[in-house]
C-alpha cells in the first residue's frame, strides 16, 4: 500500500464490499430474528391461506399449483418464504417484513436452519 493510499484510508474508511455471496435477509420467526442466505430463497410472499397438518407442529400452503410445507406461526405472518431445502422446498411464515442485509453486518443474527421452524 503506498504512503498516500494509507493516509487517505486513516481518515475515509474503504466500503465494505458487497458480493452476491454477502447478501441475505434477515426476518422474524416466532419473535426473534434469523438470517438466511440470499441463494437458498426461492420466492417471497405475501402471506398465503394456511391449512394445519394433523399431529404436527407445521402447516401446508398451496402456491403455483403445488402444496408446500409452511413452518412458523401462519397466522400472524407478514410475507412467507419460499427456501430451497436439502429435503424439498418449504415455507417460513415471517412475522415481520423481511430485509436485505450483508452476512458481514448480520454476523450476530442466528442463521435459520430448518429445525428452527417447528
Amino acid at each position: 500500500m503506498t504512503a498516500a493510499r494509507e493516509a487517505i484510508l486513516r481518515y475515509f474508511a474503504e466500503p465494505l464490499r458487497r458480493t452476491p455471496e454477502d447478501l441475505g435477509v434477515v426476518f422474524t420467526l416466532s419473535g426473534r430474528p434469523v438470517f438466511v442466505d440470499a441463494h437458498d430463497i426461492v420466492e417471497i410472499t405475501p402471506p398465503l391461506a394456511a391449512s394445519r397438518l394433523p399431529g404436527g407442529p407445521s402447516s401446508v400452503a398451496f402456491w403455483r399449483g403445488r402444496a408446500f410445507e409452511v413452518r412458523g406461526s401462519a397466522e400472524n405472518a407478514r410475507n412467507f418464504l419460499l427456501l430451497r431445502g436439502a429435503a424439498g422446498a418449504h415455507f417460513v411464515a415471517s412475522d415481520s417484513v423481511p430485509r436485505a442485509v450483508s452476512r458481514m453486518e448480520s454476523e450476530d443474527v442466528p442463521r435459520y436452519r430448518r429445525e428452527d421452524g417447528r
